[in-house]
C-alpha cells in the first residue's frame, strides 16, 4: 500500500478531534473503504486510548469490533496546518485515518515512525501547502534554510531512493514505485 497525493486532503476548518474523525471517515467512505458506521469504531478507539503518535501525527482507526464497517483496506490523510487539539496538550497537524482488514497498512505506519524521529516535522507540517509537500516531509525531505523549513519542494528535484511505501513524485497525481 502506498500513499499518493490523491490520499491527502487539506482541511483548514477542522477545530476538534471529533470533527477530524468525522471528516476522515467521510473521506474513507467516499473512497469506498468504509461505511459511515466506521466512525463509531474510531470514536470507541479514541475512548480507549489516544491515537496520537507524536510529532504532530495522529492515526485514528477503529476497534476490532468495527472491522465489519471496513469494505477494503485504505488510508486517507487530513493535513491541518492550523493544528487540531488531540487532547492531553497534543496538537495534530497530520491525521492519518486507517481502515484495515489486514496488515497492508503497516508499510505506511513504518514510514510514519521515521517522521516521528525528526522534531522538525510538526513545524514542517504546519507550513505544508500541498499534498506533495506532505509526502516530502514524510519521506524525510525537510530542508532548514535561514532558520525556516522549506516545504515547497519542486517535483523536478532529484529524488532519492526510498525504501518506504511513501512515494515522493506526484507530478502525475499517482504513486510511483521506487
Amino acid at each position: 500500500m502506498q500513499l499518493s497525493c490523491a490520499d491527502i486532503h487539506f482541511d483548514r476548518e477542522i477545530k476538534t478531534k471529533d470533527e477530524a474523525l468525522q471528516r476522515v471517515v467521510g473521506r474513507l467512505t467516499e473512497a469506498g473503504h468504509t461505511t459511515a458506521a466506521y466512525l463509531n469504531g474510531m470514536r470507541d478507539r479514541e475512548g480507549q486510548i489516544s491515537t496520537y503518535l507524536g510529532n504532530g501525527i495522529a492515526i485514528p482507526h477503529g476497534t476490532p469490533q468495527s472491522r465489519d464497517a471496513v469494505l477494503k483496506t485504505g488510508v486517507k490523510v487530513l493535513a491541518c496546518p492550523q493544528g487540531v487539539d488531540w487532547g492531553e496538550q497534543q496538537t495534530a497537524y497530520l491525521i492519518v485515518g486507517i481502515a484495515a482488514q489486514d496488515s497492508e497498512h503497516l508499510d505506511i505506519l513504518r514510514q510514519l515512525t521515521h517522521a516521528m524521529s525528526d522534531e522538525r516535522v510538526p513545524e514542517a507540517l504546519s507550513r505544508a501547502e500541498s499534498p506533495q509537500a506532505v509526502l516530502e516531509i514524510l519521506a524525510g525531505n525537510i530542508f532548514p534554510a535561514e532558520g525556516k523549513i522549506w516545504n515547497r519542494l519542486r517535483c523536478s528535484m532529484k529524488r532519492r531512493r526510498l525504501p518506504s511505501a511513501i512515494p515522493t513524485d506526484c507530478t502525475r497525481g499517482q504513486a510511483r514505485s521506487w
